[in-house]
């Protein structure tokens, strides 16, 4: 097995594929606006649809369409959406983030929670904004430093994992660079990444591992993630995930 295969096995063991919970995705909906009664939303990088069945509910007249470049998520997703009554609203697709079937200026809101790490921010922007219509609206959850004062250990993890990681408001002027005008922000709560990522996936890494006969690709995976858990343990108060808004002008 591949590095990459063992990772996306690992983190699809997962309820939910990134940081995150309903009343996030609430609160980030709400803070929209007031929008009109029927929408078109794309949300990218789905997973099992947990928030795209939410925010279906938030705009109950709306149309969604789900993307995730892993196909495995689908039947899990039509689980959840139809558990909703909700399939007949909803469409998923088996789709590059970056690769999308779909014409531009096509939709009113792209939504992304946790998503934007896979391809780095500033890509994801520039690319998710050809589907949005001038006016339309931007809302992505993304890992960011909350602090300047970052420690040494920390700063070299993250610059190995993630080169984009980055401060609050150079996430922002990103933004601002690429054609939106930001509309606000917050920080997702610690639980929202304890709870509801770490966690479930803490108490299935033993079978896992037993899963696949301790093969060492699959070791490796579990033994990063218990590093990144542990500096999150250490370190919370520098870094996590932020929600960005922003419209297209």
């Amino acid at each position: 097995m591949e590095y990459l295969d063992a990772l996306i096995e690992f983190y699809g063991l997962g309820s939910q594929q990134g940081p995150g919970d309903a009343e996030c995705t609430r609160r980030a909906f709400e803070l929209l606006g007031e929008l009109p009664r029927s929408i078109r939303i794309l949300d990218i990088g789905c997973g099992p649809g947990l928030q795209t069945a939410q925010l279906a509910a938030l705009a109950p007249a709306s149309e969604l369409v789900a993307v995730d470049t892993h196909g495995f998520f689908e039947r899990a997703f039509k689980e959840n959406v139809s558990r909703y009554g909700l399939r007949d609203r909803v469409a998923f697709f088996t789709a590059s983030a970056l690769e999308l079937p779909f014409r531009p200026d096509e939709f009113d809101l792209v939504w992304s929670e946790g998503a934007a790490y896979m391809v780095g921010f500033l890509q994801a922007i520039r690319e998710w904004g050809r589907w949005l219509k001038t006016g339309g609206f931007l809302t992505a959850s993304e890992l960011s430093w909350l602090r300047g004062d970052v420690p040494e250990e920390l700063a070299d993890y993250w610059t190995r994992q993630y080169p984009e990681m980055d401060t609050i408001s150079a996430k922002i002027a990103m933004l601002e660079k690429n054609g939106y005008a930001p509309m606000g922000h917050f920080v997702l709560p610690e639980h929202a990444l304890v709870r509801n990522f770490y966690q479930p996936l803490q108490a299935k890494k033993s079978d896992f591992l037993r899963r696949f006969a301790l093969s060492p690709v699959c070791c490796e995976v579990v033994e990063e993630f218990e590093r990144e858990v542990a500096l999150y343990e250490r370190y919370s108060a520098y870094y996590g995930y932020v929600f960005y808004l922003a419209k297209k002008i």
